[in-house]
């Protein structure tokens, strides 16, 4: 698994996710609010590997997606809705 759940990470997992995915992880666990989310592994990042599909499952597991993708590499290009008639995300 390359795609983690932040309501799955723990302190200990460092290593696998990061240390702002492990400070989140660790907030959830301490019951304070943080907005539902996921992570990409340290791992996938290294080896620059995206895991499309896990994203959009994750997307998905969130409620849908909500941000517009291109399909390589999504990380680096995922941006805000524009409005109909705007040039600027909103």
């Amino acid at each position: 698994m390359r795609v983690m759940a932040l309501s799955e990470v723990t302190a200990g997992m460092l290593d696998l996710v990061g240390g702002k995915a492990a400070g989140l992880g660790e907030l959830i666990r301490h019951g304070e609010r943080v907005p539902e989310g996921f992570c990409v592994t340290t791992e996938a990042h290294r080896l620059g590997v995206v895991p499309q599909a896990e994203v959009v499952a994750a997307y998905q597991r969130l409620g849908g997606a909500r941000w517009r993708c291109a399909p390589a590499p999504p990380p680096r290009t995922c941006r805000r809705p524009v409005s109909p008639g705007s040039r600027t995300p909103s």
